[in-house]
């Protein structure tokens, strides 16, 4: 990618917010911030050092929806932002508390490019553009192959496609409301569904996750039979969908169909080779460069 920054220096460039994990100290980097730092690709983008978290554990403070002034004052200092997603809370955006610290950052933002996924992309264009997010029938989760839209310089970095990326939510924003309130699709994946879109302000707006690792999603579907298992969810999740090899998947098809039967059941050790998220992360790392080279390039002038 061409370095954003006159002179080839290495500035402050993307920060990246991290919704998604707690602030303890000796903690992995946010996939994000990993799929940034990649040396080969993204030489000047980010560093470790330009990680923030924000923690929304109720139970960590009194408004776990509030912008720390220290986050606050390092936004300030950047070029662009990613907003990572987050597990949401309920059913009604407006009542997360991420859909009140979006908010927040919008206010601090201005003019920055910020990159909104998932739960986030989610509550930024409803702050935005007063789009509405919807309830799908069960949770979108695998591996989806999107057509890449549009002629923006964002969607020639992509060309020609297909795009692989992960998916994993239970909510969507249709296509036909962005195309309303004027946002622009870029990844187009089945007939009202989407994968990344941007407005005409330097939004980008990424409902799949090609930060996630080889293991992300089989390490969430694992997450969620427990959940299944110890009741605290009614329904058992679906199995990801254009991921699982096929021997893998079988075998957690059969032990599915034990668990809803009230069965015990215990999963057995599965491990996802590591190259299978090259899929996705070339093309996103692709994505990531195009949007930030060419907004911040218009942001230094």
């Amino acid at each position: 990618m061409v370095n954003p920054w006159p002179g080839g220096g290495c500035e402050p460039a993307v920060g990246v917010l991290d919704l998604m994990t707690k602030p303890v100290a000796g903690r992995p980097r946010s996939h994000w911030t990993r799929l940034l730092g990649e040396p080969a690709h993204a030489p000047c983008l980010v560093h470790e050092a330009h990680e923030r978290v924000v923690n929304l554990d109720p139970h960590a403070g009194p408004r776990p929806g509030t912008l720390p002034p220290a986050v606050a004052a390092w936004i300030g200092t950047l070029r662009g932002l990613i907003v990572s997603g987050a597990e949401p809370r309920g059913p009604d955006l407006t009542r997360d508390p991420v859909h009140s610290l979006i908010g927040r950052i919008l206010d601090r933002t201005g003019d920055l490019p910020v990159l909104f996924s998932c739960l986030s992309a989610h509550s930024a264009l409803a702050h935005l553009h007063a789009v509405p997010r919807v309830r799908l029938a069960e949770k979108r989760m695998g591996v989806l192959s999107h057509l890449v839209v549009g002629a923006s310089p964002l969607g020639r970095a992509l060309f020609p496609g297909p795009v692989m990326m992960p998916h994993s939510r239970w909510h969507t924003v249709r296509r036909h409301d962005l195309d309303a309130a004027g946002v622009h699709t870029l990844l187009a994946t089945g007939a009202d569904d989407w994968g990344a879109a941007h407005d005409d302000e330097g939004h980008l707006f990424v409902q799949g996750h090609p930060e996630y690792g080889a293991g992300t999603l089989l390490r969430e579907y694992v997450r969620d039979v427990g959940r299944f298992v110890r009741g605290e969810i009614v329904a058992h999740p679906t199995l990801p969908v254009n991921y699982l090899p096929g021997e893998q998947e079988q075998r957690l098809r059969e032990l599915a169909l034990l668990a809803r039967a009230g069965e015990p059941v215990r999963l057995p050790e599965l491990t996802m080779d590591p190259s299978l998220a090259l899929a996705w992360q070339g093309p996103g790392r692709r994505l990531l460069a195009g949007w930030a080279g060419r907004k911040m390039e218009t942001a230094h002038v």
